[in-house]
């Protein structure tokens, strides 16, 4: 970390940092499209003024909305690059009430990431793509991508932030939240799981053992205001489908179709853009070796692993989310994110 990093970051933690106080950036009224199965997917759309460089595509975590990467008590992903020139869009896949009441990994890769992308490069007459994915949106996007028969078509660079591709070593943490959680007790998984529900059971803050806090943030996220406000607002439900296909990823290691008949994440050679692979030296959900993982298989030249946590000089331990919603992530996080999409 540079001295004057160091030197800002020691400044805003003492003497407060209002994100209030940044130029607004609000996304323009979403654009709406209609897949082919009849669900909806909306588009967010944070303007830019630098139009040479690629548009930014933001896919938020399964089970959270658009407004992770927009968040007023943490900055905001999506309006801080906006802020920096770039031009950025934020896919919501399909969610309650927004088409079929059920559904799994297998529609968001068969219809509303194909969909998305198609008109992200109308709307902007590109057709070249940095994409980022959190979570396990990451994951659809490197089975998305390996899949293709033409690897990485349209892609210039791709960023996955605390991405799982094995579940193994998750196991532990996962079963023992799972059990405790409502609605996510083995072999309770015929309705929708309701994580706003959820997260309140019992009190977010602080976060303790067992519950949804203590799985996705190594600790509090500032005080019980900023996290009732993430209960509120970024969580949406996980359908059946979808619990019932990352239960059994969760109990074999193996990622699959819903029918279990196509196995995922077994082609990552294919992919060849550069990727960065951003993970929380805490994160419980999907710990750094998984990033290592990816890392070995796929086919890149241009490939790197950054590690957020204090062994490596940052301000605090980060954990699943941590990266985008963290107190840190708009002083340590962003910037890093934003420097490697300008120097590769």
């Amino acid at each position: 970390m540079g001295l004057l990093q160091f030197i800002l970051i020691s400044y805003f933690s003492v003497c407060g940092f209002a994100y209030s106080e940044l130029p607004q950036i609000e996304s323009q009224p979403p654009l709406v499209i209609t897949t082919e199965d009849q669900a909806q997917v909306s588009l967010y759309h944070y303007p830019g003024k630098n139009r040479r460089q690629p548009p930014i595509i933001l896919f938020p975590e399964i089970g959270a909305n658009h407004l992770v990467f927009d968040l007023p008590s943490s900055g905001g992903l999506a309006p801080y690059l906006s802020r920096k020139g770039r031009d950025v869009w934020v896919v919501e896949f399909r969610g309650p009430g927004s088409g079929p009441r059920d559904w799994s990994l297998d529609e968001l890769l068969g219809y509303d990431l194909p969909q998305a992308l198609d008109r992200v490069g109308i709307e902007t007459k590109r057709k070249d793509f940095d994409l980022i994915g959190l979570g396990i949106s990451g994951t659809i996007l490197l089975e998305h991508l390996s899949s293709e028969p033409n690897p990485d078509p349209g892609v210039d660079k791709i960023i996955l932030i605390n991405t799982p591709s094995s579940t193994q070593a998750a196991n532990l943490a996962v079963r023992s939240w799972a059990g405790k959680a409502p609605g996510l007790a083995e072999g309770d998984k015929s309705e929708l799981i309701d994580l706003k529900k959820t997260c309140q059971a019992p009190a977010p803050w602080p976060a303790v053992p067992g519950t949804l806090f203590h799985l996705l943030f190594w600790g509090p996220i500032a005080d019980e205001k900023t996290e009732a406000e993430i209960c509120q607002t970024v969580f949406e439900s996980i359908p059946p489908g979808t619990a019932q296909q990352l239960a059994r990823w969760v109990e074999t290691g193996i990622l699959s179709s819903r029918d279990g008949k196509r196995n995922y994440l077994i082609n990552l050679k294919n992919i060849r853009a550069p990727v960065l692979f951003l993970s929380g030296q805490l994160d419980n959900l999907a710990p750094p070796w998984e990033a290592e993982f990816a890392y070995r298989a796929i086919s890149s030249e241009k490939k790197k692993i950054r590690i957020f946590g204090r062994a490596n000089h940052y301000r605090k331990e980060y954990g699943h989310f941590d990266l985008i919603l963290g107190p840190a992530a708009f002083h340590e996080v962003y910037p890093y994110l934003l420097d490697w999409l300008g120097k590769n």
